[in-house]
Protein backbone atom coordinates (compact mmCIF):
# COMPACT_ATOMS: atom_id res chain seq x y z
CA UNK A 1 0.00 0.00 0.00
CA UNK A 2 1.40 3.23 -1.20
CA UNK A 3 1.44 6.76 1.13
CA UNK A 4 -1.06 7.98 -0.99
CA UNK A 5 -3.91 5.10 -0.95
CA UNK A 6 -2.81 5.21 3.04
CA UNK A 7 -3.48 9.04 2.99
CA UNK A 8 -6.77 8.14 0.98
CA UNK A 9 -7.82 5.82 3.36
CA UNK A 10 -7.24 7.76 6.55
CA UNK A 11 -9.17 10.74 4.85
CA UNK A 12 -11.84 8.02 4.40
CA UNK A 13 -12.06 7.20 7.86
CA UNK A 14 -11.78 10.33 9.05
CA UNK A 15 -14.92 11.46 6.94
CA UNK A 16 -16.75 8.04 8.41
CA UNK A 17 -15.39 9.25 11.68
CA UNK A 18 -16.41 12.88 11.03
CA UNK A 19 -19.68 11.83 10.09
CA UNK A 20 -20.29 9.13 13.00
CA UNK A 21 -19.83 12.14 15.72
CA UNK A 22 -22.19 14.41 13.87
CA UNK A 23 -24.34 12.33 14.07
CA UNK A 24 -24.19 11.78 17.55
CA UNK A 25 -24.09 15.13 18.16
CA UNK A 26 -27.31 15.76 16.33
CA UNK A 27 -28.73 12.63 18.79
CA UNK A 28 -27.67 13.96 22.00
CA UNK A 29 -28.88 17.22 21.35
CA UNK A 30 -32.48 16.06 20.06
CA UNK A 31 -32.33 13.60 23.47
CA UNK A 32 -31.18 16.56 25.22
CA UNK A 33 -34.12 19.06 23.77
CA UNK A 34 -36.62 15.92 24.55
CA UNK A 35 -35.22 16.08 28.08
CA UNK A 36 -35.79 19.60 28.52
CA UNK A 37 -39.34 19.37 27.21
CA UNK A 38 -40.01 16.88 29.80
CA UNK A 39 -38.68 18.45 32.19
CA UNK A 40 -40.70 21.26 31.59
CA UNK A 41 -43.93 19.71 31.54
CA UNK A 42 -42.84 17.76 35.02
CA UNK A 43 -42.19 21.22 36.15
CA UNK A 44 -45.60 22.83 35.00
CA UNK A 45 -47.69 19.70 36.23
CA UNK A 46 -45.56 19.92 39.77
CA UNK A 47 -46.51 23.24 39.39
CA UNK A 48 -50.55 22.53 39.29
CA UNK A 49 -50.61 19.87 41.99
CA UNK A 50 -48.77 22.49 44.02
CA UNK A 51 -51.65 24.51 43.83
CA UNK A 52 -54.06 21.58 44.00
CA UNK A 53 -52.80 21.19 47.10
CA UNK A 54 -53.11 23.99 48.71
CA UNK A 55 -56.57 24.54 47.53
CA UNK A 56 -57.65 21.51 48.98
CA UNK A 57 -55.46 22.02 52.13
CA UNK A 58 -57.30 25.24 52.41
CA UNK A 59 -60.64 23.83 51.78
CA UNK A 60 -59.74 21.36 54.38
CA UNK A 61 -59.20 23.70 56.97
CA UNK A 62 -62.47 25.83 56.38
CA UNK A 63 -64.24 22.76 56.73
CA UNK A 64 -62.28 21.43 59.83
CA UNK A 65 -63.47 25.00 61.65
CA UNK A 66 -66.89 24.04 60.26
CA UNK A 67 -67.07 20.96 61.77
CA UNK A 68 -65.34 22.33 64.99
CA UNK A 69 -68.06 24.90 65.27
CA UNK A 70 -70.65 22.50 64.67
CA UNK A 71 -69.47 20.35 67.01
CA UNK A 72 -69.20 23.12 69.55
CA UNK A 73 -72.73 24.14 68.96
CA UNK A 74 -74.08 20.03 69.23
CA UNK A 75 -72.34 19.97 72.70
CA UNK A 76 -73.91 22.93 73.99
CA UNK A 77 -77.52 21.59 72.44
CA UNK A 78 -76.55 18.35 74.56
CA UNK A 79 -75.54 20.05 77.42
CA UNK A 80 -79.14 21.78 77.58
CA UNK A 81 -81.03 19.08 76.88
CA UNK A 82 -79.26 17.17 79.78
CA UNK A 83 -80.08 20.06 82.14
CA UNK A 84 -83.67 19.54 80.88
CA UNK A 85 -83.87 15.72 80.83
CA UNK A 86 -82.74 16.25 84.81
CA UNK A 87 -85.48 18.63 85.45
CA UNK A 88 -88.15 16.33 84.03
CA UNK A 89 -86.51 13.16 85.99
CA UNK A 90 -86.42 15.77 89.26
CA UNK A 91 -90.26 16.27 87.98
CA UNK A 92 -90.89 12.82 87.76
CA UNK A 93 -89.87 11.66 91.30
CA UNK A 94 -91.58 14.49 93.14
CA UNK A 95 -94.76 13.90 91.48
CA UNK A 96 -94.28 9.42 91.67
CA UNK A 97 -93.43 10.47 96.23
Amino acid sequence: MTIDERLEALAIHLEVLSRVHQDFEKRTDERFETLIRVHQDFERRFETLTHAHEDFKSKMTAYAADVKDAIKRLANIAEAHDGTLDDHESRIKDLES
